[in-house]
């Protein structure tokens, strides 16, 4: 066991990948990885969110399910110094996008499983409302990235409402 009073997140994984770099840190149905291979993917991850403007402490609204993918950038949002905001699935499109209101959300961080949802909710996005970047899980096996990183209007693009 690691000795510290506290540790956040984005610190224990990289403690960990330290300490026990080839051990497994996630696994799921498609197989494991490592401590070593997570941290540095939510290296990668929070990167990507700074370049796109996250900054401290700024929210990022999340829908997500448990998959590696949703798990890398919670993580990479938190090593950044963002604020995982986690909304509630089951809502409607009105109740989430009031949600997003709510938290000020500057990003929006969605996986495959709830691009049906985000398609409902981008449209209610005012132009006077904070998010304008809008993360995706890529559905195509052929990019280089897992996530592509638009802003909001080519968002509206993309789901067919410009």
């Amino acid at each position: 066991m690691l000795e510290q009073e506290f540790l956040s997140v984005a610190e224990m994984i990289e403690l960990n990948a330290r300490a026990r770099p080839n051990e497994p840190a996630l696994i799921d149905s498609t197989g494991e990885i490592s401590w070593r291979s997570l941290d540095c993917l939510v290296t990668a991850s929070a990167n990507a969110w700074i370049a796109q403007g996250l900054g401290r402490a700024q929210p990022v609204a999340m829908l997500i399910d448990s998959s590696r993918w949703s798990w890398i950038h919670l993580f990479g949002v938190l090593r950044a110094g963002g604020v995982a905001a986690p909304f509630n699935t089951m809502l409607g499109p009105d109740a989430i996008h009031a949600q997003l209101a709510d938290a000020r959300a500057t990003h929006l961080l969605v996986s495959r499983t709830y691009s049906d949802l985000a398609a409902a909710v981008i449209p209610r996005i005012g132009f006077e409302e904070p998010c304008r970047v809008v993360w995706r899980e890529c559905t195509s096996a052929f990019s280089r990235e897992p996530w592509t990183s638009v802003p909001l209007l080519q968002s509206l693009r993309w789901i067919g409402r410009l």
